[in-house]
């Protein structure tokens, strides 16, 4: 007969595991905290954007290719992501909408050499021509797109869902912005300040980037940083064999694009007095940009020969915001509509 005082006994009942409770609590407070975290950045003015990443980039690229002779691509730095728009600039020039392959601080030369090398491109290429990064002997800045072409390369036939995801969750959070990170974070604390959000962090999901110069505090005092940096800056140009070397190379790409039934045009985006008084004092006009236009047969567009273009004063010295974008793109369209380059509207 087992004791009455045994503790070997089975329990018959008792209380149920509150596990469940413990882990809605946690779900809870884990909503909470992110919740206020996300609200706190907002009301600073942070918005969520997608991340302008190789692999967005690599899904435009691809885009480029499958719209065959109707791709329409712009290429360059953060100038060309800012200062043409899709919907403006495809309004007037009669063509589909542009794919945006710029980058931040990114050259042209190499997306231009990249798309004449691919035999499935076949479309219009848009081509910036920044002085700082098209003339300059930059070997380390010419390498930094290798990471997109990887990505452009690798890119399997599920990215495009992939993507998709990623873009979704990228939109619905800004404390996943890279200005919110830790480094950036403790950087602005170590200041006594909070972050500031980017004036030109806006990201669409086809790479096309907004100007909000009401985010700038202080722009003149930054404009007047910039010029006083350009003036005791001493950038690498190239030489003058390298420069033909250069040109050589650039109508070779032109050529190659034009034999598949494509098109070129350079384009020289709006600077500001100081950005273009150092761009003519290391890179002047008639050592670069007239020694470019005959050396191939592509349009140039040069925003100072153009009387519709010239008015446009970037802000910050390099870039429009976003209602002059849209008009600056007008303007460009039918420039490039008066030059036969273009279709025109309802073509």
């Amino acid at each position: 007969m087992p004791s009455s005082t045994s503790s070997s006994e089975p329990a018959t009942g008792g209380a149920k595991p509150l596990w469940p409770v413990h882990w809605i609590v946690a779900l809870v407070l884990l909503v909470g905290v992110v919740g206020s975290w996300e609200a706190f950045w907002r009301s600073h003015d942070f918005v969520p954007t997608v991340s302008d990443d190789p692999a967005l980039w690599a899904r435009t690229r691809e885009r480029a290719n499958e719209q065959g002779e109707d791709a329409v691509v712009l290429v360059g730095s953060s100038r060309m992501q800012m200062d043409i728009q899709q919907q403006a600039f495809a309004r007037t020039t009669g063509w589909s909408e542009a794919l945006q392959l710029a980058v931040v601080r990114g050259p042209s030369f190499p997306v231009l050499e990249n798309l004449a090398a691919d035999e499935r491109f076949r479309g219009v290429v848009i081509c910036e021509i920044n002085p700082v990064l098209f003339f300059a002997d930059t070997p380390r800045i010419d390498r930094m797109l290798d990471g997109h072409f990887a990505a452009f390369e690798a890119l399997m036939p599920g990215a495009r869902v992939e993507q998709r995801l990623a873009m979704t969750f990228q939109a619905s959070f800004v404390t996943r912005l890279p200005d919110l990170g830790f480094a950036p974070l403790r950087q602005a604390w170590s200041y006594g300040r909070l972050p500031l959000p980017g004036y030109n962090s806006s990201v669409s999901e086809d790479r096309f980037r907004y100007g909000d110069y009401l985010k700038v505090p202080n722009l003149a005092a930054a404009n007047r940083a910039n010029a006083r940096l350009m003036r005791s800056t001493t950038p690498r140009v190239l030489q003058p064999s390298q420069l033909a070397e250069r040109l050589r190379e650039a109508d070779a790409f032109v050529r190659a694009i034009e034999d598949r039934g494509g098109q070129v045009v350079f384009v020289h985006l709006p600077s500001s007095l100081h950005v273009l008084a150092y761009e003519e004092r290391w890179w002047k006009r008639a050592d670069t940009w007239d020694k470019l236009v005959p050396a191939t047969d592509a349009v140039a567009v040069h925003y100072l020969d153009h009387s519709p273009l010239r008015s446009f004063d970037p802000p910050d010295g390099d870039h429009l915001g976003r209602d002059a974008a849209d008009l600056f793109s007008e303007r460009l369209g039918e420039v490039l509509v008066s030059l036969g380059v273009a279709p025109g509207p309802g073509s």
